[in-house]
Formats: C-alpha cells, structure tokens, sequence
C-alpha cells in the first residue's frame, strides 16, 4: 500500500513547491503589470519563469510612459492654441489704430506683490500675461495725467484676455 501512495505524496510534494513557485513568480509579475503571466512561468519553470517576468516586456511601465506622453503632446497643444489666442490679440492690438492723427497709447501701472511696475503700454501687459508672470486678478490702473490711479483686476481692464482663461 505504501508502494502506491508514494508516488503520489511525492507528486503532491513537486505540485506545492510548483504552486510556492508560481505564487513567488505571480509576486514578481505584479510589480510588472503581468500577475497572471508571472504565476505561470514560475508554476512551469520556476527561477527561470521569475527571470523571463523581469527581463520581459514591462506593460505596466509602458502605460505610465503613454499616458505621460499624452499629457505632454496635450499641454503642448493646449499651449500652442493660447498662443495663437494671444498673437491675434496683439495683432488685433497693434494693428488698431485711433480716429484721429494723434495716437494716444494706454498705459497702465500693475501693481505687484513687491512693488508697482509702470507705466507700461498695453502690448507689455499682454506680454507679461503671455508669459504668466501676472494672471486675470492681477492689479492694474490706467495711467492717469493726474498721477492717481485706480486699481482693478486685468480682466476688466482687458475683458478679451478672459477668453484665454490663464488667471494668476
């Protein structure tokens, strides 16, 4: 009677060790991305399954490289659209042109965490939105012959600029 459950403790004992491999290998596949590839290569050929999860193809890491890459090319597209936004506006700015002979520039004070900046024409404005360095709500006043000024957010001094919809 021993002779014939031998064998079969023995292949139950080679089916656990199996089933520890496979479990190990399903370890090493989720860090890859591959679980159920990972329990079968190390079910089939242990170590060595382990080495072909690890040196295999990584799925995993490629989803987080598209999907990083997506966000990229989309950034870049967005950024590529409000710059065509702003250089019509500054075409459109530059390119009007007062009723009379004598042009009259705005000019405007911005008003800076630090300090006041001015007076700078209107182009420079837009300029210092494009590049972000002041947002929708920063403060500005037009320049004035009396010298007082009067401060309010950008958007309403520029409403066109809400269009863009780059606040500070």
């Amino acid at each position: 009677m021993d002779d014939v459950l031998e064998p079969i403790w023995e292949l139950l004992g080679l089916f656990i060790v199996a089933l520890i491999l496979g479990l190990i290998g399903t370890a090493i596949g989720q860090t890859r991305g591959r679980p159920e590839a990972g329990f079968l290569w190390g079910f089939l050929l242990g170590p060595i399954g382990w080495l072909i999860i690890v040196l295999g193809p990584n799925p995993k890491k490629q989803k987080e490289e598209d999907e990083m890459r997506n966000r990229v090319q989309t950034t870049l597209i967005m950024q590529a659209q409000q710059l065509a936004e702003l250089r019509a506006l500054r075409e459109s700015l530059s390119t009007r042109r007062a009723p009379t002979t004598e042009i009259k520039e705005d000019k405007y004070w911005v008003r800076l965490k630090e300090r006041e900046l001015g007076p700078i024409d209107r182009l420079e404005l837009i300029e210092l939105f494009s590049s972000g360095k002041i947002g929708l709500e920063t403060q500005v006043a037009p320049d004035t012959e009396t010298g007082s000024r009067i401060y309010s957010a950008l958007a309403n001094e520029i409403p066109s600029l809400k269009s863009i919809g780059r606040g500070k």
